[in-house]
């Protein structure tokens, strides 16, 4: 994935799984305290039910909740009833949503060589609306880990 070497002393890569979602919430995750993140990748799932056609943007927030960078999931709004999942990392395309309603996906870039502090945030906002029949996964976040 990286292709900075790591001394293992100073870091370690892994998969971090956001908190858990509840119905109609936007995700929330926080860096935590003495830690920071060489974010990667990042990757969300939208189960849709009901109606609406939301359209999910990832968010970093510094410690003050100030927004400093976002990107849309997808460049289409998600259908009703589908089951979507959106994967933003350096270098991939955005694209449209691709599958029919189960499997679906959909990719989107995010900014090289990104580092979070202790305190900054990972975050959703949905476009349209998350819905009261409707919830994000689980988060995925693959990290170099530091301090």
């Amino acid at each position: 994935m990286s292709k900075l070497p790591l001394p293992s002393t100073l870091g370690s890569y892994k998969r971090v799984s956001g908190g858990s979602q509840t119905v109609g919430g936007e995700v929330s995750d926080t860096v935590p305290a003495g830690k920071s993140w060489f974010l990667l990748s990042v990757q969300h799932v939208l189960n849709k039910g009901g109606t609406g056609t939301p359209q999910p943007l990832l968010q970093v927030a510094d410690p003050a909740g100030t927004v400093v960078w976002e990107c849309f999931g997808s460049s289409a709004a998600q259908a009703v009833n589908t089951t979507c999942t959106y994967t933003w990392a350096p270098g991939l395309p955005q694209t449209g949503q691709v599958g029919a309603t189960t499997g679906v996906h959909s990719t989107s870039p995010m900014p090289p060589e990104t580092v979070l502090g202790p305190g900054w945030k990972l975050l959703t906002s949905t476009v349209g609306g998350v819905g009261g029949t409707s919830s994000y996964g689980t988060p995925a976040y693959y990290v170099c880990e530091l301090g």
